[in-house]
């Protein structure tokens, strides 16, 4: 379900701090920790969700809390475009050649491969964290041109939202089945 514009708020709302007032996320340790689980949750289930997925206004409130999100972006940009060439280069080197390929060159295959893995386990973990808000901000943008990505953005739909109609469809199942009249044979 594609979220709403929201608006750029001409009337008065909480400023966003002066970005040199932002918390840079370059001096953050470990960005892929960041946010607290249920945020990587949803961050990651709208990425999966490609242009259909949804901005929160969690999500915007975290983007004001921080500067740097398009380094952020590129950085994971160019993590990624790595790991494709690599990838590209695995499977030139050893696709489709496991039967006569010899024991030191399997081996070899064998590590590339969990090197392979281990990236893109990497690349899934960040993805969780200020590259995929970033990703879904531009989305966003993207989608709605008319809004102005350098003022804060209101009414936005909250990620309570998003929970609770699967709670109230788990509720209209409960309210259907308990209205059914009792069937005696």
């Amino acid at each position: 379900m594609p979220s709403p514009a929201s608006t750029s708020s001409p009337a008065p709302s909480p400023s966003p701090p002066p970005l040199d007032e932002r918390i840079p996320l370059s001096s953050v340790p470990d960005s892929t920790k960041l946010f607290p689980p249920l945020i990587q949750d949803a961050i990651k289930a709208e990425m999966d969700l490609k242009e259909e997925g949804a901005y929160y206004d969690e999500f915007e409130q975290l983007y004001w809390m921080y500067s740097g999100w398009e380094e952020v972006l590129e950085d994971y940009n160019h993590d990624c475009e790595a790991f494709y060439k690599q990838r590209q280069e695995y499977s030139d080197k050893y696709g489709g050649r496991a039967e006569s390929m010899s024991r030191d060159e399997f081996r070899e295959a064998a590590a590339a491969l969990d090197k392979l893995k281990q990236l893109l386990a990497e690349l899934d973990a960040r993805i969780k964290g200020p590259p995929g808000l970033a990703c879904l901000r531009k989305r966003h943008f993207k989608r709605f041109p008319i809004l102005n990505p350098e003022q804060r953005l209101v009414a936005l739909p909250s990620m309570r939202s998003r929970r609770t109609t699967a709670q109230q469809i788990v509720q209209l199942v409960k309210t259907s089945l308990l209205q059914q009249p009792d069937v005696s044979l």
